[in-house]
């Protein structure tokens, strides 16, 4: 086994997991109203402050503006080549990816392909984040005859959530997954995330998206007692344990960009002999961090692995790797810190 080269994976994988949050300087928001409401972009960054995180934000957000239509600006692309941006979030238009598939294939999906080509041209090592809006309270009233899925808040929030989880999947980005914990928040809290219109967010539901931007850019989980206009500290601490219970449980689903180093992992692999146990270093500062009790692993898809598949040893730092398949793994620890590897034999 390649011990020597594997140690080497783990520090390049360190760094995409880790290096990223620390140079997060500049931050643009490109989307719409609902990027707007509540001036979203300045809210995020005080959460981040409040957490300890610094950066400065830009905002672009036209009424009712789609990918396609910030592609056709013609500003757009130099203001994404001249920015210097570190990370940028992308919201499509609200209604849009809830369509039917061919034409958000059509409408939706290529545009965002251009724009995350172009960030990638600019700089290679930016953090794409995409913004997953939520479905509209009582569902999209103005579609719902020609497209019976959308007539619930459930079935064009569903859709919503699916096609921004597509697009960060054929983009290799992450997703902040918006979407997911304001169902949650709906279904279990009194909370009010709407404005009157039913559609736009409150700004109770604007601080729950800065929240989830926030953990999607810097690989932290939120705590109470920072920075929460808009709720009363009981709403805050609902917010945060929804935030940090989806994020965490969840974290294979919102987070794709492995699939850049895909090849550099392919050519680095370790190799053993099949069905025999392989040891794996885990990065000492992920297994020694505060707050690591246990860990669950993931395949590539998000299913947990067995836990009769591997054997986790905190104190030497390794996982003892029993009977998987070929193939991109994460131990994702109870304290929010992932870990990947790649297993050949």
């Amino acid at each position: 086994m390649k011990i020597k080269n594997f140690v080497l994976f783990l520090a390049f994988t360190s760094s995409i997991y880790c290096v990223h949050a620390q140079t997060i300087k500049r931050v643009l928001f490109v989307g719409n109203s609902y990027t707007g409401s509540n001036d979203l972009s300045n809210l995020t960054r005080m959460v981040a402050e409040s957490h300890g995180d610094t950066f400065e934000s830009f905002d672009r957000s036209p009424g009712g503006f789609t990918f396609s239509n910030h592609c056709s600006a013609p500003d757009f692309f130099d203001q994404l080549r001249n920015g210097n941006f570190d990370a940028v979030v992308l919201q499509e238009q609200s209604q849009l990816p809830s369509f039917p598939l061919d034409q958000v294939e059509s409408s939706c999906f290529p545009y965002a392909k251009q724009i995350v080509d172009s960030l990638r041209v600019y700089n290679p090592k930016m953090r794409i984040v995409f913004f997953m809006t939520w479905g509209r309270q009582i569902g999209d009233a103005q579609n719902c005859a020609t497209w019976p899925p959308v007539c619930t808040f459930e079935g064009m929030n569903e859709l919503l959530r699916q096609r921004y989880i597509q697009m960060a999947k054929d983009n290799s980005c992450r997703v902040a997954p918006v979407a997911s914990v304001w169902r949650d928040i709906k279904d279990s809290t009194q909370i009010s995330l709407y404005e009157p219109d039913g559609s736009h967010p409150s700004g109770a539901g604007s601080l729950l998206a800065a929240g989830v931007i926030y953990t999607s850019l810097f690989d932290k989980l939120l705590t109470t007692g920072k920075h929460a206009p808009f709720v009363t500290e009981k709403e805050n601490a609902q917010i945060v344990n929804t935030t940090n219970s989806i994020v965490k449980d969840s974290s294979s689903l919102w987070n794709y960009e492995y699939q850049l180093h895909t090849d550099f992992i392919k050519n680095t692999s370790k190799k053993g002999t099949k069905n025999t146990p392989v040891l794996t270093p885990l990065h000492n500062e992920m297994a020694l961090s505060d707050g690591f009790h246990s860990a669950k692993l993931y395949n590539s898809m998000g299913v947990e692995m067995p836990k009769s598949a591997y054997t986790l040893n905190r104190k030497s730092c390794q996982v003892q790797v029993e009977k998987l398949s070929v193939g991109l793994y994460f131990l994702v620890a109870d304290n929010g810190s992932t870990h990947p590897f790649w297993i050949e034999y």
